[in-house]
């Protein structure tokens, strides 16, 4: 997610995601239903991840508990209405393609979305993160400071960023270990 951007990452997994959930409750056999939601497993967490740091990366650090609930309050209610909407439709067909209907109105707000200006200015793409930020302004009806102080703030990002870089491991014992580790931490 972060060498290719978090816009370009959720766009691709959320189109992949919605194309495959909307074709799924049409295919013959279930040998074919539990490939396509492999696949789709495999992109969920894309569309979790990015669509979540998105969102996150454009709030104040005080405002970031409320937005990081709030982002899955339409989730929670979807899940709650679930077994009376399959009550009514009495069809497991029927009820996977109305779940995933929805989704296809969600694609033109794909590209609508901008890159995260934080991803930017860590990138070292500080015209087109004032640009993000000069949109942003202008949505919420407020002003920025001035251009001189925001290049001042984005130098100082992309220093803290390249100061915090990652420490690499050398040898083939250390890197199996940081291997092993990872996996023990996933189950």
């Amino acid at each position: 997610m972060d060498r290719f951007g978090r816009k370009r990452m959720f766009g691709i997994s959320t189109f992949i995601y919605i194309c495959l959930g909307n074709c799924i409750s049409w295919l013959p056999g279930l040998e074919h239903i539990l490939i396509f939601r492999f696949i789709m497993g495999f992109f969920h967490p894309a569309v979790i991840d990015a669509g979540f740091t998105l969102v996150l990366e454009v709030f104040e650090p005080k405002y970031r508990s409320a937005a990081s609930i709030l982002i899955f309050v339409p989730w929670s209610f979807g899940m709650m209405t679930l077994t009376g909407f399959a009550y009514l439709l009495m069809d497991w067909r029927l009820v996977l393609f109305a779940c995933a209907l929805p989704s296809l109105l969600f694609i033109p707000a794909i590209w609508s979305l901008d890159e995260s200006p934080r991803w930017l200015i860590v990138r070292g793409h500080h015209n087109r993160a004032l640009q993000v930020l000069q949109k942003a302004a202008r949505w919420n009806k407020t002003s920025l400071s001035p251009e001189h102080q925001l290049r001042a703030i984005m130098d100082n990002i992309l220093e803290e960023s390249t100061n915090c870089k990652p420490v690499t491991r050398k040898g083939l014992l250390p890197r199996l270990k940081h291997i092993l580790h990872q996996y023990t931490i996933l189950f």
